[in-house]
């Protein structure tokens, strides 16, 4: 007798039934230069009619084993493949594929020759519903951020003005107590008591590292290279993460920040702007995340195409 085929007590559809988190090897094509192995972290599942108990889930794991034991790259039509075999061995309607892994892009640094690796967690999904397959892929790319605010505030401090209730005024005009976390010595090492002090100070703009998910949604016959959406938010953004610099490096990367302040809002409407301009991109949905230094709080940012039953 099979258990799972038979009637459950409560008649009710599910619309997902499956496995998450298995953990295997799948071979990927690059842009440019032979396929690549990864370690892939995959979820699988079907729908379940009412009259039906459970699924035999040993099942799903088998039917993709079938698939990349024969060392395929993967592809639109693999994915297809394997999701029209979970309804046929398991009879469902509906069928979800799900593949998670960090792909790596070798990247140059900004002045020198110095170079690594850099790893962009990805996901590339295929779903099967109502006979209809659709593609969606997501890439996190990490970035700096530094706020224009904070960048503002440090300047007000090199000009000898601060903020006081609101209003900007000459630290000339602050009390003689709130002067002295401003009292620049100027001949800290003089012997003599009486060296020259000045109301002058300093001020570091915040920055952070920052993190866009970007999802997108093709057609079967053109795909997008994950290469390509990197390398479009990277450029629109201009301060990426490195990997190995050199000093020539670090102070590119500080004028970069300097020179491209960002609120969360900014970002997201640049990267908002660059991806729907990519070719083959039919649906989009971006979420950025500044992990602020100032606060213990992220600030957070969603947009997306504005497609009807589309992205969110």
């Amino acid at each position: 007798m099979d258990i799972q085929a038979s009637k459950p007590p409560i008649e009710t559809p599910l619309a997902k039934v499956g496995i998450n988190e298995l953990h295997v090897p799948i071979k990927y094509k690059r842009k440019k230069g032979n396929p690549i192995k990864l370690e892939t972290v995959v979820s699988m599942y079907v729908s379940l009619t009412p009259e039906v108990k459970g699924i035999n889930m040993s099942r799903l794991p088998r039917t993709l084993y079938q698939y990349i034991n024969e060392d395929k790259d993967v592809s639109t039509d693999l994915m297809k493949d394997i999701l029209r075999q979970f309804r046929k061995e398991l009879g469902c309607e509906d069928a979800y594929l799900k593949f998670r892994f960090n792909y790596p892009i070798k990247k140059q640094s900004l002045i020198t020759d110095a170079s690594g690796w850099a790893y962009y967690p990805t996901e590339f999904e295929a779903k099967l519903v109502d006979s209809e397959v659709t593609y969606t892929m997501m890439v996190s790319i990490l970035y700096s951020s530094t706020c224009p605010c904070s960048s503002h505030l440090s300047e007000m401090l090199a000009e000898g003005k601060v903020i006081r209730d609101g209003e900007e005024i000459a630290m000339s005009k602050l009390s003689t107590a709130d002067q002295r976390r401003y009292m620049k010595e100027w001949q800290k090492h003089s012997v003599n008591p009486k060296a020259k002090c000045e109301l002058s100070s300093s001020g570091a703009a915040h920055a952070q590292r920052s993190r866009a998910d970007i999802k997108i949604r093709f057609l079967k016959e053109n795909p997008v290279w994950i290469e390509d959406l990197v390398e479009a938010v990277e450029k629109t953004l201009k301060t990426p993460v490195q990997v190995i610099v050199k000093r020539e490096d670090e102070q590119e990367f500080a004028r970069l920040n300097a020179t491209n302040l960002m609120f969360v809002e900014d970002a997201v409407r640049l990267m908002s702007d660059t991806v729907n301009k990519i070719d083959g991109v039919l649906d989009w949905s971006i979420v950025a995340n500044h992990f602020e230094s100032l606060h213990a709080h992220n600030a957070v940012c969603v947009n997306w195409k504005g497609v009807k039953n589309g992205l969110r």
